[in-house]
This record gives C-alpha cells, sequence and structure tokens, in this order.
C-alpha cells in the first residue's frame, strides 16, 4: 500500500496517521461534544492492512508533542509497520479534518464534517516535478459500518479522487484522471475506521483491529 504520488507518497498510504489544525487548540467539534478525529495523547490505533501481495499491521499513537504553524495547532502521530517508525500530523481547521507531514508543503484533506451528502472540497498542490488535484465528496453520513466483525456507529464515508499531471521534461507530461481514488470510513470519537484503496486496480484496504481512547 506503499506508493509515490509525485514527492508525497500520499502522506496517508506511508503514515496511518493524524492531525488537527485548530485555531484554540481544540476540535472544532468541541462545542458539540464529538470529534472524528480524537487527540489525546496516549490514545492508540491498530490496523490491518491487506493488499494483493502481504497483511500486515500498524500501530498509531497520538503523542503530546504539537506544532504551531500561525495560529493553527497540530498533533503529532507516529506509526509503527514492521518495525519502521513513521510520523505525522492531524488537523482541523474549520470542520477540515488533515493530515500532513510539513516536509512536501501537502495537506490530505479527508473530511469536511459539515458538508452534506454530495458535498465536495478540493486540495490543488504543485512543486517542478508535476501537479495533484484532490476532490474529496461526502458519500454517506451517520451510517452503520461493519469492520473485522464490529459494527461502529455514527460513521461518515468520504471519496477521494487524485487527478496527477507529471513534467516529462522535454517528453512533455501526461494527465491521469482518476489516477487513484480512495475510500475514508471515519467514526465519531474513534478516527478513521476503514480506508480502501481503489487505484491502479489494487483493491488494498486498512481496517481498524482496536483502539484506545485517552
Amino acid at each position: 500500500m506503499k506508493k509515490a504520488l509525485l514527492i508525497i507518497s500520499l502522506l496517508y498510504i506511508t503514515f496511518l496517521s493524524a492531525c488537527v489544525i485548530d485555531k484554540s487548540g481544540m476540535p472544532d467539534s468541541a462545542t458539540s461534544g464529538y470529534t472524528y478525529q480524537p487527540l489525546t495523547a496516549g490514545s492508540t490505533w491498530v490496523y490491518k492492512n491487506t493488499d494483493s501481495l502481504t497483511v500486515d499491521s500498524v500501530n498509531v499513537t497520538m503523542t503530546s508533542t504539537t506544532k504551531t504553524v500561525g495560529n493553527n495547532t497540530y498533533h503529532l502521530a507516529t506509526s509503527v509497520e514492521e518495525g519502521d517508525v513513521s510520523q505525522g500530523f492531524y488537523g482541523i481547521n474549520h470542520h477540515l479534518y488533515t493530515m500532513t507531514d510539513f516536509l512536501t508543503g501537502f495537506e490530505l484533506t479527508y473530511l469536511d464534517d459539515t458538508k452534506p451528502i454530495g458535498g465536495t472540497w478540493g486540495t490543488a498542490y504543485s512543486d517542478s516535478t508535476g501537479s495533484i488535484q484532490l476532490t474529496g465528496t461526502v458519500v454517506e453520513k451517520d451510517i452503520n459500518r461493519t469492520v473485522l466483525n464490529k459494527t461502529y456507529n455514527n460513521v461518515i464515508h468520504t471519496r477521494l479522487t487524485f487527478q496527477l499531471s507529471i513534467n516529462m521534461g522535454s517528453t512533455g507530461g501526461f494527465d491521469m484522471s482518476g489516477y487513484a481514488t480512495y475510500d475514508f470510513y471515519i467514526a465519531r470519537n474513534i478516527g478513521i475506521i476503514e480506508i480502501d484503496d481503489h487505484s491502479e486496480g489494487d483493491n488494498s484496504k486498512s481496517e481498524l483491529v482496536s483502539y484506545q481512547i485517552k
């Protein structure tokens, strides 16, 4: 499930974790008494990753480390997969749930919890190697979703579609519409419970095995 998309490795694919961008230091949904990405230090999530060739697990732990950029605060999480340790940040800014690594300058917005079914948002990123356009769509809201024989309530289903344009220099460039498509299932007060990867016919997925929210 690890693929390079320009220089960013698609953030989630290389690191299943989250950061919240939040001007007050608390999630936007705190006033409603819930969030779709808990940020409390010591919270943990264990995921099962499955593709056509392998099955492995990822252990994610939210730390107490934060990073402030402007008025926004980002929360650091660590991810361990097959002994390899990665780091990434998750944020919530005006109900936009975002992942970033601060290395590429790209933020992956995987949820806007204010959007109705069919509502969309977009993010664009470019550098000397090319550009990428992300379109997110809310597919379902407040559904039940069964993952590895456990049923979760109050789940939002979003779909992210990436359009990639690579700069080939003297040989020209090419566009790949719908180059990658990912379905996210995010449970209230738990976080991401499933991601399905439909890019390039892989049909791989990550599924939540267990979690502990502090």
